[in-house]
């Protein structure tokens, strides 16, 4: 019997399905698992751009706060808030009883240095008109002086002859009395012409003494004219500037005061000391708030698009207009993040809009055309050995051991120590397996990045899920999802 059940042919056959049967779950069970993939096909865009995205607030690029530089009670108030003014219109006036009590002394301390500062030029006029009248006197004391040295040197001679002539008996005793007499009044004539002339000589001396120091005072009234017109001036201008005008054409965004109340003066950060705000809403800006991570790659003239929380439905279009050199600082001095302000122009701004919204913008850095791109959850970092050269070594096959593969890039790597990190993406080859593929890369979009170097159109790059990248590496068996799972 058991010979009979040994050859019998359907015993033959359970042995060959059990063989069959064992060898299938040995093969099974040696077989690597499969990890499930979502991959997509890389393909060209069109267009492709690169977005960087801040937040910040509207702003007026012309906005002043009006402030006072003297105290005082508000006595006329001719504008309300939100009213439009042109460039010069009065905004307010605040009382200057004070100021137009002050200015009327200062005025007439003014004149009176005028005044002073005439008297002196008269008085210096008067002493050299003396001055040249002495000196022409002296000319003329000089000349007579001359005339009567001469005239008593001639009567000296001619009483010495007249000597010699009375010591012969030749002229009588009343004759010689007579030429002797005349002989000594011409010596006395040129005694008192001297005399005359010193007089005349410090007398003059003392007319340019008298006319220096008229002219020290002068000068001395001339500088007092000069504080005074400061005065004045400064009077004038603190008159002035108790009534406001309008530095610009804008409309009043802020009223801070009413009449009665008043004013007073301070910093710009004191906001009790502005008054009110005037803003020039035909040049609005969006004032924004950039990561210094995505600051350099904004560059002036970038196109940006505004997006107003209070104005959700109306997309603003503007243009960046200035780039700030330095990170925000917090009020105590302290970097707060490293962002860095842009400000953006816009170029339609509608009525609806107000100073100090918040708003969000898209600022467009980059634009490629008709480019290669790759879903950007494509991308993967990794730890991969290279070459001297630094270019990437994939290990072999793992069924192949330590044989070569026939190709450099896939040698033995199992003595190579040399790592560096790459930029790449696994794609999906023919066989179902995932390759490693170092990739260079441009810009990047919302959802896809350029692909300059590594991928070709048409391969398949794996995209998720999450669980199946963290394991992903080289020659792993994937197992295609399909789009909707």
């Amino acid at each position: 019997m058991f010979r009979f059940a040994r050859s019998h042919p359907f015993f033959i056959l359970f042995l060959v399905l059990v063989a069959a049967g064992v060898s299938w779950a040995v093969a099974r069970h040696r077989q690597p698992k499969l990890l499930d993939a979502r991959v997509q096909a890389i393909d060209t865009v069109d267009e492709l751009q690169q977005i960087v995205s801040a937040s910040g607030e509207i702003q007026s690029h012309d906005e002043v706060d009006i402030q006072t530089e003297y105290a005082g009670v508000i006595v006329d108030l001719p504008v309300i808030e939100g009213q439009v003014l042109k460039k010069g219109d009065v905004l307010l006036k605040i009382d200057d009883f004070s100021a137009q009590t002050e200015l009327a002394a200062s005025r007439a301390r003014y004149q009176s240095a005028v005044a002073d500062v005439a008297k002196a030029r008269v008085t210096i006029a008067m002493a050299q008109a003396a001055l040249i009248t002495d000196q022409n006197q002296l000319r003329t004391t000089e000349l007579s002086l001359k005339e009567s040295i001469i005239s008593a040197e001639r009567a000296e001679a001619r009483r010495e002859r007249q000597e010699k002539l009375f010591e012969r008996g030749a002229i009588s005793a009343e004759e010689y009395d007579v030429v002797e007499s005349e002989a000594r009044l011409a010596k006395m004539r040129c005694q008192s012409g001297q005399s005359r002339i010193e007089e005349l000589k410090a007398k003059i001396e003392s007319s340019k003494l008298l006319i220096n120091q008229h002219t020290v005072t002068l000068e001395s009234m001339k500088q007092s004219v000069l504080v005074s017109s400061a005065t004045l001036q400064r009077t004038e201008d603190t008159l002035q500037k108790l009534t406001i005008t309008s530095p610009l054409d804008g409309i009043i965004v802020r009223l801070n005061v009413d009449i009665g109340e008043r004013a007073v003066p301070g910093i710009q950060s004191n906001p009790q000391a502005t008054l009110m705000t005037i803003a020039n809403l035909s040049h609005i800006e969006a004032l924004l708030e950039v990561d210094e991570t995505d600051i350099v790659d904004i560059k002036l003239g970038h196109l940006v698009e505004i997006t107003v929380d209070a104005l959700s439905d109306n997309k603003l279009k503007g243009h960046v207009t200035e780039i700030s050199m330095a990170p925000i600082l917090q009020s105590a001095g302290q970097q707060e993040g490293k962002d860095f302000e842009v400000v953006v122009t816009l170029d339609d701004t509608p009525e609806t809009l107000r100073m100090g919204m918040s708003c969000e913008a898209d600022i467009t850095v980059a634009t490629r055309t008709n480019v290669i791109a790759a879903p950007i959850q494509a991308l993967t970092d990794r730890d991969v050995p290279v070459d001297d050269d630094g270019n990437y070594l994939p290990p072999p096959k793992p069924l192949e051991g330590k044989k070569k593969s026939g190709t450099p890039k896939e040698a033995d790597n199992t003595n190579k120590t040399k790592m560096k990190e790459m930029t790449g993406v696994f794609i999906l080859d023919k066989d179902g397996f995932a390759r490693f593929r170092p990739i260079k890369t441009g810009i990047m979009g919302e959802s896809s990045i350029e692909i300059l170097e590594g991928l070709s159109v048409g391969e398949e790059v794996v995209i998720g899920p999450l669980e199946t990248q963290r394991k992903l590496e080289e020659w792993k068996r994937l197992r295609k999802l399909e789009t909707d799972q």
